[in-house]
């Protein structure tokens, strides 16, 4: 009996061994990275096998909001794709300790005429092994293209949250980084204290995005709570 239970336990742990984490990303661009408005603004993600077998995987974006008149593409393995493509068709395989240096994000904030377009675009990436799909890295860029000035950076306890436009006028857009915690919420107050929206925040998602077209003109403050305690408060207006 002892003996099929031992037998069981290392069954147990040699199945959590091998369905680890494999991503061990050795680079990777800032959480914002900013451009002129006239040129593609990119950013990086160097990864390295660190299993023990050979692995493959796969790469995708999902823009998570886009300025008006920009757009995004990335490149993965040997392809660049278009920008209505999200997730790449080509496998990368990589044996253990090998790095792979292809996955390229751009933003492209500028119209088909090429006029560009000052604003913030957030997209958010996805490298992930096929074999196991939660052996995966996630990664939240912030693009600031031109000279935008709208976005808010608050540092708190080594986590970074985002906030723009301000002022807004139909949504208000946070991202937020290394937040830790079981349950997030956003709520936003008029300056007399009056609660006017609420909205619950899945702390693993980064990113959350607020529906502002019943709010009327006016000065707020909005409140990132963390399991029920407040991490950051923060002035913004609302202009239609």
């Amino acid at each position: 009996m002892k003996k099929i239970l031992l037998t069981s336990l290392f069954g147990l742990f040699l199945s959590a061994f091998v369905s680890g984490q494999s991503i061990n990303v050795v680079y990777q661009s800032g959480d914002t990275v900013t451009g002129p408005n006239w040129n593609d603004i990119t950013s990086y993600i160097h990864f390295e096998n660190s299993a023990s077998g050979a692995e493959g995987y796969l790469a995708e974006k999902e823009d998570l909001s886009l300025a008006s008149g920009h757009s995004s593409y990335f490149c993965w393995g040997v392809d660049c794709y278009p920008t209505s493509v999200f997730l790449a068709t080509d496998t990368v395989d990589l044996n253990p300790g090998q790095v792979d240096s292809t996955f390229i994000g751009y933003l492209q904030p500028y119209d088909s005429q090429l006029i560009g377009h000052d604003g913030v675009s957030t997209i958010r990436y996805r490298i992930f092994n096929i074999a196991d799909t939660s052996d995966k890295f996630e990664k939240v860029i912030v693009y600031v293209a031109g000279e935008q000035t709208s976005l808010s950076h608050t540092n708190v306890n080594g986590s970074d949250i985002y906030v723009y436009p301000n002022p807004a006028s139909s949504d208000l857009n946070l991202v937020f980084e290394n937040l830790n915690g079981a349950q997030g919420k956003v709520i936003i107050r008029n300056m007399l204290g009056s609660r006017v929206l609420s909205k619950e925040v899945a702390l693993e998602g980064n990113f959350v995005q607020l529906d502002l077209n019943n709010i009327p003109n006016g000065v707020y403050l909005y409140t990132l709570e963390v399991d029920g305690l407040p991490v950051v408060t923060k002035k913004f207006s609302v202009r239609k």
